[in-house]
């Protein structure tokens, strides 16, 4: 296995927990491989575990980040569903089309009032790594675009 070539951690979707039993997203391939696929996992830089809802995140230390893909898709929904909201489409419809609920909705629309400049950084890749999709459509970010530019982006782009 090529060295740096590891994304996620996840759960190997067995229903009894198997403490033996490592699964990872190959980088390179896409491909989802349990541990049993190879004959080990082995690290060559300083890694750090960040545990996620739907498993756990392998971060390296050196690791240049660049721009995230679902981030990117949630903005423009965010877009889309706010400009057909301001055309006059109700809420069902959109919920109705995409699958999801209306609160994830309204939370994803908030992603289409972010500052510019929080916006561009998503788009290049230079939001600072520790915010997800769940802390942006939160409350908890601020209401003033000067607040987010200075909390959200970083300093040095990755």
């Amino acid at each position: 296995m090529a060295s740096g070539s590891l994304g996620y951690l996840m759960g190997c979707g067995v229903s009894s927990y198997n403490s033996n039993q490592v699964c990872y997203l190959d980088r390179n391939t896409g491909q989802k491989k349990t541990a049993s696929d190879t004959e080990r996992l082995t690290f060559s830089e300083p890694i750090t575990f960040q545990r996620r809802q739907n498993g756990t995140k392998l971060i390296w230390a050196q690791y240049e980040t660049g721009p995230r893909p679902h981030l990117i898709k949630a903005l423009h929904d965010a877009h889309t569903w706010l400009d057909l909201l301001k055309s006059g489409k109700q809420i069902t419809d959109i919920t109705q089309a995409t699958g999801l609920l209306d609160g994830t909705i309204w939370k994803r629309v908030r992603l289409a009032c972010l500052s510019p400049k929080v916006q561009k950084a998503i788009l290049n890749g230079t939001l600072n790594p520790e915010f997800t999709i769940r802390y942006l459509q939160s409350k908890r970010v601020p209401a003033t675009w000067v607040e987010q530019d200075k909390l959200l982006i970083s300093k040095v782009p990755c």
